[in-house]
């Protein structure tokens, strides 16, 4: 809403970049030291008028040119469970002794329920 203009850097959930976004985990500006390290990224200019749709677990950075209210929405479908699944383990990471292991437990069940074997999501879901 408004007049806004906003830089977006929008980098793919690749194994390559969620493993090198997610070793500088809790770090300030960490997208200024990754710029070069992390691949395939590709710069999108948007304004007020404009809608932008990024995938599951995409990394992004945002630059604010000019001021205004940005609205946004997330939802995730059977077919994005495997890279939502990654997602989740880089930024709830803990031991593996830890009580909280059970949430990567419970994704895997949750992986496997919606499997529906021979169906074409049925790769995707067991990458």
């Amino acid at each position: 809403m408004g007049d806004y203009v906003k830089l977006w850097f929008l980098y793919p959930p690749s194994a390559h970049n969620l493993d090198i976004f997610y070793a500088y985990k809790g770090q300030e500006g960490k997208f200024l030291r990754l710029f070069g390290q992390l691949q395939d990224y590709i710069l999108v200019l948007t304004t007020a008028q404009d809608i932008i749709y990024m995938p599951p677990g995409c990394l992004h950075s945002v630059y604010t040119i000019k001021g205004g209210l940005l609205l946004g929405l997330n939802w995730s479908g059977a077919k994005d469970i495997h890279i939502v699944s990654e997602v989740f383990r880089g930024e709830f990471y803990v031991e593996a002794t830890s009580e909280y292991s059970y949430c990567f437990l419970f994704l895997r069940s949750l992986i496997a329920t919606l499997t529906v074997r021979g169906s074409s999501s049925d790769t995707v879901l067991r990458k």
